[in-house]
């Protein structure tokens, strides 16, 4: 079984019947890339779960920048300088307005994390957030890091190849195969 970038695209070459010269690495490189993060945004694998990330609070500030490789959040909490610690919700569509109080709620909204009412937010607090991390690309000696869903990626990664070999009818028995295999990879729900 490949461990590494590198060994699973050479699993996938000699697999899919593509000799060494036909130079599809970087193509090879980028389906695996992009499936991995296919996988990773759909099933929320705990591989890529980072937790108590820190964003320091500004005075009467109600939007704060998400890490750069944040996916989707899991917790939010906030916590005053005395330690107390809550957890916000996320925002319902209607809300009363509500001044004068800590916050309650937040909202994802692009690449920022609003929280709401934010009037009586002291600076020096903290905002904690728990999340799933966007993956980044693998180089080819990188790890594989999420092993339970190689085979998925890699059965995608050949019917890939062998569309853009104009290799129809193979490619198509192996949709079926991945599907199946993408479920069984899934984390369970508890």
């Amino acid at each position: 079984m490949p461990t590494t970038l590198a060994q699973l695209r050479e699993q996938v070459k000699v697999e899919s019947r593509v000799k060494g010269a036909d130079n599809l690495d970087g193509f090879i490189d980028t389906v695996i890339n992009e499936q991995l993060v296919n996988y990773a945004g759909k099933n929320r694998y705990l591989e890529f779960l980072k937790t108590n990330v820190e964003i320091a609070t500004v005075n009467g500030v109600d939007a704060y920048a998400l890490p750069e490789d944040f996916g989707s959040a899991r917790l939010v909490r906030y916590r005053n300088s005395n330690g107390h610690t809550r957890t916000l919700n996320p925002r319902p569509q209607f809300i009363e307005t509500a001044n004068g109080t800590l916050p309650r709620w937040y909202d994802v909204a692009g690449t920022e994390l609003k929280v709401f009412p934010f009037t009586d937010i002291p600076g020096g607090d903290t905002i904690l957030i728990d999340y799933y991390a966007i993956p980044g690309n693998l180089a080819g000696s990188d790890n594989f890091p999420i092993p339970r869903i190689m085979s998925t990626v890699k059965l995608e990664a050949i019917r890939r190849v062998l569309i853009y070999n104009r290799e129809l009818a193979e490619a198509g028995v192996l949709k079926g195969d991945a599907v199946e295999l993408e479920t069984r990879g899934r984390p369970t729900r508890g």
